[in-house]
């Protein structure tokens, strides 16, 4: 984050955070019948960018994303970078897509 702070502006990051590695999941589970490394935490990435100096956001529910995301617009624009953490569900966006 600090080499992102570093140019001329600030970046914004959104992290649809499923607890996985979902893509990659669904052909492994299928095709090697095992999800070795794929189930994972719902990890704190927001917490890990204010490690580094950005502004990190959690969203847990949609009714939080239009607020969540005004404040990291205004943030970014101010010059100090961030990451938005939406915790999201599983879901089938990409399937049938080569992934593992």
């Amino acid at each position: 984050c600090f080499t992102f702070s570093c140019g001329a502006r600030a970046l914004r990051l959104q992290i649809g955070n499923d607890a996985g590695w979902t893509q990659i999941l669904r052909d492994q589970a299928t095709v090697l019948s095992r999800s070795t490394a794929c189930t994972l935490a719902h990890t704190d990435y927001h917490t890990v960018a204010e490690g580094f100096g950005a502004k990190g956001f959690r969203v847990t529910a949609r009714h939080e994303i239009p607020a969540v995301l005004q404040e990291a617009v205004a943030v970014a624009r101010g010059g100090r970078p961030c990451v938005v953490n939406c915790l999201i569900a599983r879901n089938d966006f990409r399937e049938g897509s080569i992934s593992v």
